[in-house]
């Protein structure tokens, strides 16, 4: 996690830091810098940057000593970021609500609403990515994760819309591709299911990840159960299962709609 003073360089100029997300993965090492990022990366002194465990004391610091609230603000913002790697909903829930008392905008809006759909407080979850979508409008993620967070309370015709208009302000939105797939292929209510679209948009967000995404295939894989061609569901089954072996719920959940497939059965989220 950065450091308030850090800086992040690639050669002699800077990198816009809201281009490379917090936690930030180190890439390389190079003596006292280290490459950071991942679509942008760049270099920037290890004295420059905390750990997550040192990160909430460091955090701390600033909120308790710092008198320009942009400054606290933002210290909230990365605090909480490090609550939710760690799993501390209610603790990242509190520091974005503090954030948003300082200094309001649709990014931290749209980032407790992820936190409170983990929680399954979709109610809440949905007045945030509101409040995200009427300060940006054009706010893809906030639209993705309000269809999320409708998808979670079973209305599943506003969750497609949300879905539907994230792709139509970003075609090349994988996130969004992928979620409105999953719907039409595994919906519970049989008027929304449609495996031919669900195909369609499930391989546009393999495209989109280069089909190295275990969501995505496992998507692809549940379109074609829908669709009722058992071969290609089981073939990207095995595929999304080989893409992320070392995460041991999302491979006992895959093996479980495997075993379905095997079956000639669609699998159904309930």
């Amino acid at each position: 996690m950065p450091k308030a003073e850090a800086v992040v360089k690639m050669g002699d100029q800077p990198v816009d830091l809201s281009k490379t997300p917090v936690p930030w993965t180190v890439q390389n090492v190079s003596g006292d810098f280290l490459l950071v990022g991942y679509y942008e990366k760049g270099w920037v002194r290890r004295s420059d940057v905390v750990t997550l465990d040192e990160a909430p004391a460091y955090y701390a610091e600033i909120i308790d000593h710092e008198n320009d609230a942009k400054k606290a603000a933002q210290a909230y913002r990365n605090r909480a970021v490090v609550w939710h790697q760690k799993g501390e909903l209610d603790l990242e829930i509190a520091d974005y609500t503090e954030r948003l008392r300082l200094d309001p905008d649709s990014l931290t809006y749209n980032n407790r609403g992820i936190a409170w759909t983990k929680k399954r407080d979709y109610d809440r979850a949905i007045t945030d990515f509101n409040s995200a979508i009427r300060l940006d409008p054009g706010h893809v993620r906030a639209w993705d994760n309000r269809g999320i967070a409708w998808n979670g309370k079973k209305v599943f015709d506003r969750a497609m819309q949300n879905y539907n208009q994230a792709i139509q302000l970003d075609p090349n939105f994988a996130s969004a591709h992928n979620n409105a797939a999953w719907l039409l292929a595994t919906c519970p209510d049989q008027q929304y299911r449609d495996g031919r679209r669900a195909v369609e948009l499930a391989t546009k967000a393999c495209d989109l990840t280069v089909w190295t995404n275990a969501s995505s295939c496992g998507t692809l894989a549940a379109a074609y159960a829908e669709a009722g061609d058992f071969d290609a569901a089981i073939k990207y089954q095995v595929q999304a299962i080989e893409l992320n072996p070392n995460n041991p719920a999302f491979v006992r959940a895959a093996n479980l709609r495997l075993a379905r497939y095997r079956e000639h059965k669609p699998y159904r989220d309930e």
